[in-house]
């Protein structure tokens, strides 16, 4: 049965869609696949609009401005019809069947969210390598040798902390229209909003221990992944949209707020290693501004599950700059 909607939001792209909307297409579960063209300055439109002609099942939205991947991401969201969603980027390469095997699983277990695990490529002749190590290592402790486990937040919430691809999950398109689902309007970090969402938001979780699709990671400043200049800053938006996600949900703060300090030193750090140095000091300054709102009882709360996250968590609220990593490129 067809009832999975795939989005693609597309900047042009057009030299890429055909491969993603073949590889998607030839998966019976699809019902349709949205490819939003974000103000394209090449042929993405005139791409997809030769494939509307050929089959119904490929639908086009144009995005009246450049909005961002996020910006995309959430207009194919709010015109899906499908029962399920999936986020799919136009350079990533699924395997074969993959969206056919992810429905099936989510299908199966009733789960939310049902996640699976990736590949890192450079294109797609090179050799895969394994997921992130943080996911790999998280992975290997909630799944184990399982082909598929479900489980709920308060046993699983290491899954939490995993890097916030939007691409390696199939969701449930009721539950999370009704709880309103949404991706940044940022340029980068678009997805670390979602991606909080959709697992603090989940009543059960499915992790299917299956690789199904392989991410393309382009060497230097060919992606906005790679991109460490002021623009890096939208790390504070998506935060603090997370941020609020919590206060308006204290029950599911004192017991995830731990996971989100977690992730908060992961990907801060990350940055301060990668940033262009003369960033660096307002970088400081702004994490410090970040973490205002740690306060004693997040601290305490963090200290029973996690006592090095909480202390850590507390210099970098008060001297971030003797937590972090300085810039490479300062060396």
């Amino acid at each position: 049965m067809s009832v999975t909607s795939v989005i693609i939001p597309a900047y042009n792209a057009c030299q890429k869609l055909d491969r993603a909307l073949q590889s998607v297409l030839s998966n019976d579960s699809v019902l349709e696949v949205i490819v939003v063209d974000d103000c394209s300055t090449d042929s993405t439109s005139d791409v997809v609009s030769a494939w509307t002609m050929r089959t119904p099942r490929v639908r086009l939205v144009r995005q009246p401005a450049n909005g961002g991947a996020g910006a995309a991401r959430t207009a194919g969201l709010q015109a899906s019809r499908g029962r399920y969603l999936y986020f799919l980027d136009a350079d990533d390469l699924l395997l074969p069947g993959a969206i056919d095997t992810a429905t099936e699983a989510i299908a199966q277990t009733g789960a939310d969210v049902v996640a699976f695990r990736y590949g890192l490529v450079e294109d797609a002749m090179s050799p895969v390598h394994p997921m992130q190590p943080i996911d790999t290592n998280i992975w290997s402790a909630l799944c184990g040798a399982s082909p598929l486990r479900v489980l709920g937040l308060d046993e699983g919430g290491r899954i939490l902390t995993t890097v916030n691809y939007p691409w390696n999950k199939i969701i449930d398109a009721a539950h999370y229209k009704a709880n309103g689902l949404y991706f940044s309007n940022t340029r980068v970090h678009n997805d670390v909003y979602a991606h909080w969402h959709i697992y603090l938001n989940a009543r059960r979780i499915g992790l299917l221990n299956r690789h199904l699709i392989n991410h393309v990671g382009a060497p230097g400043n060919a992606q906005l992944s790679n991109n460490f200049t002021r623009q890096r800053f939208d790390i504070f938006q998506a935060l603090d949209e997370v941020e609020a996600l919590f206060a308006a949900r204290p029950d599911v703060r004192a017991r995830h707020y731990v996971w989100f300090l977690a992730f908060k030193l992961d990907i801060l750090n990350w940055i301060s290693w990668n940033l262009q140095p003369e960033l660096h000091p307002e970088f400081i300054r702004r994490i410090e501004q970040n973490l205002a709102g740690y306060g004693d009882q997040d601290y305490l709360a963090a200290y029973l599950q996690d006592k090095q996250t909480a202390v850590l968590s507390l210099y970098l609220r008060h001297n971030a700059g003797s937590v972090l990593a300085p810039p490479r490129q300062a060396a």
